[in-house]
């Protein structure tokens, strides 16, 4: 039952990686630029917020 419920950490974990490659190539930098940079992390976050992949754990119901 537990690895079931990895999964969405596991393809989460994917999707961000691709999108980060995707990022990369078209802004012409690498991946530890982006990670070292306040700008540019700030420039992916709102990438990834914009097209909706989740980057917190959902709250538990009732919260």
């Amino acid at each position: 039952m537990s690895c079931f419920r990895l999964h969405p950490v596991e393809w989460n974990i994917g999707e961000v990686a691709g999108h980060l490659a995707a990022h990369c190539l078209r802004r012409g930098t690498e991946p530890h630029h982006v990670r070292e940079n306040e700008t540019l992390l700030d420039q992916f976050s709102a990438e990834l917020d914009s097209i909706g992949v989740e980057r917190h754990w959902p709250a538990p119901a009732g919260y």
